[in-house]
């Protein structure tokens, strides 16, 4: 072990007084941290070493999340940078256009921030036409819009993402998932088949299909999809029971978010991934109704959460309509949410959840 002589042990108090992190102190005398932090309790500056520590991890953390963050615009400007500039230069206002990018509103702002600050202008002014309407209206008409898009209108955006999934082997229905939330359904599809090449066929028919000879569980099929606007958040939803449940949380003064995990499991050989619900600090939770909680699927997904999860330091639990005392929600109240901009939902949704609620 090297020793430190007087000088050599001043310069590293000196060099903690000045805020160097035990990186810079290491790289730079080649005392190891157990030596450093010595020194540092022998002259009272433990604390401080450790603040410069904390701090520079924040530093290099924050540098690493910038860089990932500007690979991840990179990328939705390559694939969809075209797409949203036309659609604002043609008026389109925010609410189609988050669903257009797939991501959260807070991603969306940032991205068109680094994309261009003409266009977050752009889009404040069509935002302005359309405040004086009810949201869940205009966001219709706005989607029903690009319902009739010709194919000489497709935009070499969208051209280039269909050949690149066509070359990645990606399947029929996959890339429907894909390519119908920018306005390009089935027959889109089949024309771009025409032109480019028809991708393969997703064979889930027959004995493929998992749900082959099984009887669908009560309730499924029912399901509905819309957005919550609390607070200064937009909340996604996929059951009225989700929805229910996010009221409650923000009745209640609970700090909630959308789970961002992404959970690998396997299911009779077959590789999953599994994507829970909501975070309150340190606990992931799911919400899922208690007559479907102990099915062969759901019992695989909540032992790779838990274990998956465990190993992070993080809690799971399961919340079905019987954790909370949740308020029920006729037509009008429903209504009465919309109206008041909280529920953003399409008329085919809002169909279901007013004759489920």
């Amino acid at each position: 072990m090297k020793k430190k002589t007087d000088k050599e042990e001043a310069t590293i108090v000196d060099m903690i007084n000045r805020g160097l992190p035990f990186k810079v102190i290491n790289h730079s005398t080649g005392f190891t941290y157990k030596v450093v932090k010595r020194i540092a309790i022998e002259n009272n500056l433990l604390e401080k070493m450790k603040e410069s520590n904390q701090a520079f991890k924040r530093r290099r953390a924050g540098t690493a999340h910038q860089s990932k963050a500007i690979q991840r615009y990179e990328e939705t400007n390559r694939v969809l940078g075209e797409e949203i500039e036309r659609r604002i230069m043609n008026g389109e206002h925010k609410v189609p256009l988050i669903a257009l990018v797939g991501r959260t509103q807070a991603y969306f702002d940032r991205f068109l921030k680094w994309k261009s600050p003409e266009l977050v202008e752009l889009l404040k002014f069509n935002g302005e036409r359309v405040n004086a309407t009810n949201r869940k209206k205009a966001s219709i008409i706005a989607s029903n819009k690009t319902r009739g898009v010709s194919l000489k209108e497709i935009t070499p955006a969208i051209e280039l993402l269909y050949k690149q999934m066509l070359s990645e082997g990606a399947h029929l229905a996959e890339m429907k998932r894909v390519l119908l939330p920018l306005g390009f359904g089935c027959l889109k599809v089949k024309q771009m088949g025409e032109l480019w090449g028809k991708p393969d066929r997703c064979d889930q028919s027959g004995e493929n299909n998992p749900m082959y000879g099984k009887s669908p569980p009560q309730g499924s099929g029912i399901g509905t999809k819309g957005w919550l606007n609390l607070g200064n958040k937009r909340h996604f939803f996929r059951s009225s029971l989700e929805m229910r449940i996010f009221l409650h949380l923000e009745d209640s003064g609970v700090t909630f978010s959308l789970s961002k995990h992404r959970i690998p499991y396997s299911l009779n050989g077959v590789k999953r991934t599994y994507c829970p619900d909501y975070v309150v600090g340190t606990t992931v939770y799911e919400i899922k109704p208690s007559k479907l909680t102990n099915t062969e699927e759901n019992k695989a997904k909540f032992a790779a959460a838990r274990e998956h999860l465990s190993k992070r330091c993080l809690d799971f639990q399961i919340i079905t309509e019987e954790t909370f005392s949740l308020r029920k929600y006729e037509k009008d109240d429903i209504i009465e949410l919309i109206d008041n901009g909280i529920l953003e939902i399409d008329e085919k949704n809002l169909t279901k959840l007013i004759k489920w609620i």
